[in-house]
């Protein structure tokens, strides 16, 4: 049974957030090769990646299994007509570090999610009065400098 319908969603969604093939079957522990097939519609992904795929390209779940169980006549009309499959129109370019991150933080429960965040608050914290302290210093120097000490 291929799902061309799924596979062309999957595209979409993959082109539109400028994604590379190796770089979303790195984030579902396959080969470029395998996800491929899921984009071509020759294999069918496995309800685990299709649920990380939804959380990747920040689509409901359900709107990934509908096309699923889509027939080959509707494929194309579902697609276009389904307002829960709609591309976001306004999107954030991530880093790559920043996506990365971001692909490891979804991976944890919540109790670990709010101690990351808690942790990256405190940093950025510190990273804040590092820079304040740093500027007291570098307008000193230039005070020093003006005054020729």
């Amino acid at each position: 049974m291929t799902d061309k319908a799924l596979g062309e969603y999957l595209k979409v969604l993959r082109t539109h957030h400028g994604y590379s093939q190796e770089f979303v079957a790195s984030h579902l522990n396959i080969i470029r090769q395998t996800y491929s097939h899921y984009e071509t519609g020759r294999i069918l992904p496995p309800l685990e990646a299709i649920c990380t795929l939804a959380e990747l390209y920040q689509v409901p779940v359900d709107s990934l299994l509908k096309l699923v169980v889509q027939n080959n006549s509707e494929q194309d009309s579902f697609i276009s007509k389904s307002s829960d499959m709609a591309i976001p129109q306004k999107q954030i370019h991530l880093s790559a570090k920043e996506s990365e991150l971001l692909n490891h933080f979804r991976l944890l429960d919540k109790r670990d999610k709010e101690d990351i965040l808690d942790y990256i608050k405190l940093k950025s914290q510190k990273a804040a009065k590092r820079n304040k302290t740093q500027q007291k210093y570098d307008e000193l120097n230039k005070h020093k400098k003006r005054k020729g000490v």
